[in-house]
């Protein structure tokens, strides 16, 4: 802008000095003009003087010829007396009209490049007319100290246009300068910085009317910091998935859960299409179908992605109040349901082996009661074996009853859960005492090693006699004949670390990830057999949950299996 200004000042200037000289020039003619005017003037009041005293007029103007260089005519009564040089016919007729109203009159004529300046004078009674005449130049007289007066002037104007012109620009691109500084700060998001302006002039109202407009656009970038923290913060405490699209479906907002649940984390997603980010068929048909509907209802349905997630999907349109409502984007809420999909499998199947496992036996002792109601069973020995069925029955539905009456507790009561100092010898002992008849019955053998002897825990006794109890008995139940059971426990800072290692039939691999779900047994039918309800390793896997704790098994059919147990927090630090 700068050089522009510069260039249109030189212009400018060529121009106004051209115009300044040419106007000089006429302003030097017109005095030399006048000068010469009154020169001739001057000379005719002389010859009236010379006439008035002698009679040689010829010789006078031929005289004054010769000295001036002028024409010069004289009619005297009506009869014309010139000198070697008289002035035109033309000039004096018309210089002769002109003194009827006036004693004096003059004239200026430009043929091509001559120039002649003619006067005219009459005497009072109109008997004497003098007429003279000259060539002039309109430059004539203008010689070196003209010229240099004329320089002069041109260079102090020219210094002090040049010096007010560069005031002047120096003010506007500075004040244009310190603007688009503030500019590049606000770009950069500094908005405290303002422009600073003296004058009140044009510029001053730019510059006042911009600093309000930085304050404006600060109040409004603070508000819009304000607004866009709290809903960052309002995006980040949501558990739901959340994406913003704009007409053309390209995201324009994703919240970390969003990322989370569609495996984004690492993935610059904002500018995208929303369908190269979620490859799923039916998102693409439902989400195409409500852009180009441009309806405003909300929708929702499910997907499934390909890594076993189940979403429940809402869609809900964004509308611009002040542009008439108008639809200018939508909302996608993404709600992972795969847990409760597999809470409400889990509680499905429940129902369903609950329904199954009571009425088994159910089914068991009523055919038996009433088979010995109807009287037709006479030999006393199957009466007998009838009875023992249906007390065999009867136990196992107890035990499932109980089973199931025992998980519920744990799951439902966490909290305020009664504590006492345990001794694990005794606990251990007490119950291998319990299970010794089941031990000798497949001749099982039962090693303890505990480490110190005097190990003490601190946990609700009830349950830890059913953590013990339920592993110990499986690894009596499905261990071979002549068999062994390894409980091994011991103390690591203040953590209790409790292993029971069997070698029994062991577990294939592909079952460990479910072998802790309710009734899920490896081998149903022997699993029935030994009387197992199918809820033991559950009871163990909530036990150990609720006491902070972890277990991991390490089995392998034919060979045994290990159960790992790490309570944490469980010593009593007295020991």
């Amino acid at each position: 802008m700068q050089k522009r200004l510069m260039i249109s000042f030189i212009i400018i200037m060529c121009l106004t000095l051209t115009l300044s000289y040419m106007l000089f020039l006429n302003i030097y003619s017109s005095h030399i003009v006048k000068i010469i005017k009154n020169e001739l003037y001057k000379d005719a009041d002389n010859l009236f003087l010379f006439l008035s005293e002698h009679d040689d007029v010829e010789g006078y103007l031929n005289s004054y010829v010769n000295e001036t260089g002028n024409n010069i005519s004289v009619v005297y009564d009506g009869k014309q007396i010139n000198s070697s040089q008289g002035v035109s016919k033309e000039i004096i007729n018309n210089l002769t009209n002109r003194l009827k109203e006036s004693d004096k009159s003059d004239l200026i004529r430009i043929s091509g490049n001559e120039r002649i300046i003619a006067v005219g004078e009459s005497s009072p009674d109109r008997a004497i007319s003098v007429f003279i005449s000259a060539s002039y130049d309109k430059y004539a007289g203008f010689g070196v100290d003209e010229w240099t007066y004329l320089i002069v002037i041109f260079t102090l104007c020219l210094a002090v246009s040049i010096l007010l012109w560069y005031r002047f620009i120096f003010h506007i691109t500075r004040s244009i300068k310190n603007i688009t500084r503030v500019v590049s700060d606000i770009t950069d998001g500094n908005y405290e910085e303002l422009i600073h302006y003296e004058y009140d002039d044009e510029m001053g109202e730019l510059v006042k009317a911009f600093n309000l407009m930085a304050n404006k656009l600060k109040s409004i970038m603070e508000e819009m910091h304000d607004r866009n923290s709290k809903l960052e913060a309002v995006l980040k405490g949501i558990v739901n998935g959340v994406i913003a699209i704009d007409d053309h479906g390209k995201i324009i907002l994703i919240n970390e859960a969003a990322k989370k649940i569609l495996n984004l984390s690492n993935t610059d997603v904002i500018d995208k299409y929303l369908l190269e980010v979620i490859r799923n068929y039916r998102l693409s048909q439902e989400l195409d179908s409500y852009i180009h509907k441009k309806t405003k209802n909300n929708v929702d349905f499910e997907i499934n992605l390909p890594q076993n997630k189940t979403l429940k999907v809402y869609i809900n349109p964004i509308v611009n109040s002040e542009l008439a409502n108008k639809t200018i984007g939508t909302v996608i809420v993404f709600n992972d349901i795969t847990e409760l999909k597999r809470l409400e499998r889990i509680r499905s199947d429940f129902v369903a082996n609950v329904s199954h496992e009571l009425r088994t036996p159910l089914t068991s002792i009523m055919g038996f009661v009433e088979t010995l109601k109807e009287g037709n069973i006479k030999d006393e020995a199957t009466t007998e074996r009838f009875l023992d069925i249906i007390s065999l029955e009867t136990e196992r539905l107890t035990r499932l009853i109980n089973d199931i009456l025992t998980l519920s507790e744990i799951e439902n009561v966490r909290e305020d859960v009664k504590k006492d100092v345990i001794g694990i010898k005794d606990l251990i002992e007490d119950i291998t005492y319990i299970l010794d008849s089941k031990a000798k019955e497949k001749n099982v053998n039962i090693l303890i090693k505990i480490d110190p002897e005097d190990l003490k825990i601190i946990a609700n006794r009830d349950r830890i006699h059913q953590l013990f109890i339920n592993l110990i008995d499986n690894g009596i139940k499905y261990n071979k004949e002549n068999g062994t059971v390894i409980i091994n426990v011991w103390k690591e800072k203040c953590n209790i670390n409790i292993s029971v290692k069997d070698t029994g039939i062991g577990i294939p691999r592909e079952h460990i990830p479910r072998i802790f779900e309710r009734f899920y047994r490896v081998d149903k039918g022997r699993s029935r057999k030994l009387g197992g309800t199918g809820l033991g390793l559950a009871i163990v896997k909530h036990i150990i949950e609720s006491m902070n704790g972890d277990i991991v098994i390490n089995s392998e059919p034919g060979v045994g299996t290990e159960f790992l147990i790490t309570l944490n927090g469980v010593c009593d630090n007295l020991t």
